[in-house]
């Protein structure tokens, strides 16, 4: 005899959100087979043991085309680096949740055409560091581009940082050692 599934609070909102089509904030659904061969819905991704069957996103028209996501992968350290320009110069961007804003050596400055509009001290990983407040006419990353960004230029950075002014921007997904990034809706 089949047990009934048990059904999560994430499933019975996810549920109710399909049935009638509203947009709600229920975040990815996956749908699993798990070992028994039971059909299960979670907020999270389906793990080893479990064959995912499907997802989605319940707040998406699902009927709506969408642009596939950008995916990369963890490299050294577990760190998530991402090919862009900023002004058309090439760089190599660390992607880095904790900071706040995107962050560039200063010796990038002059070659990018940037301007200091206004000095700052900041807080960083390695204590007070005095910078300049700067913006990037045009700022590329991956596949995606944005006008008249806010930056820092810092005295003591060497690896550019894409900080969150830019990624709050976009949908970011990490499972274990990928991350996808993509548009909003």
């Amino acid at each position: 005899m089949n047990k009934p599934a048990v059904r999560t609070p994430h499933a019975v909102l996810a549920m109710l959100c399909l049935m009638f089509a509203a947009p709600c904030l229920a975040g990815n659904v996956y749908k699993c087979r798990n070992s028994q061969g039971n059909m299960e819905y979670s907020g999270s991704p389906c793990d080893a043991q479990k064959q995912s069957v499907s997802s989605w996103n319940a707040a998406i028209d699902p009927n709506l085309p969408q642009e596939p996501p950008m995916i990369l992968t963890s490299q050294e350290g577990g760190h998530f680096f991402v090919e862009g320009k900023i002004n058309g110069n090439s760089l190599r961007f660390l992607i880095d949740t904790g900071a706040t804003t995107v962050s560039l050596p200063v010796s990038m400055q002059q070659g990018a055409k940037l301007t200091c509009h206004q000095k700052i001290t900041m807080d960083t990983a390695n204590g007070k560091s005095l910078s300049c407040v700067t913006h990037i006419a045009e700022l590329r990353f991956g596949k995606f581009s944005l006008r008249n960004v806010t930056a820092t230029l810092a005295p003591n950075l060497t690896q550019p940082l894409l900080g969150m002014n830019v990624l709050s921007q976009f949908r970011i997904e990490q499972d274990k050692n990928e991350m996808r990034i993509s548009k909003r809706k």
